[in-house]
């Protein structure tokens, strides 16, 4: 009996500045996208992607704007790691706690 066909893992890694620099590097140099496809192993569609991109350098990602200050976590911290019984508070404890 033959295995049903599977449906094809995604890998989801976003290429480091490096990486995009060095396939940008190879297409300016002539190669097509199926050859750093196979000399690289990235996706066509993040080869060809970067390839088109204005700069090697990917877009920040917008996300959650941080509710901390560097100072906070900071203190937050130092204050856990200051003794045991600390570093055993659950988080709920430790946001509605000693801060």
């Amino acid at each position: 009996a033959m295995d049903p066909p599977s449906t094809p893992k995604r890998k989801s890694k976003h290429l480091s500045r490096d990486q995009r620099l060095q396939i940008q590097t190879l297409y300016k140099a002539g190669l097509k996208l199926k050859q750093i496809h196979d000399h690289l192993g990235f996706s066509y569609r993040q080869i060809w992607h970067t390839c088109h991109a204005s700069r090697p350098t990917p877009k920040k990602r917008s996300g959650r704007p941080l509710t901390l200050s560097d100072e906070q976590v900071d203190e937050i911290e130092i204050f856990i790691i200051s003794k045991r019984s600390h570093r055993l508070l659950s988080y709920e404890k430790l946001a509605t706690g000693p801060f």
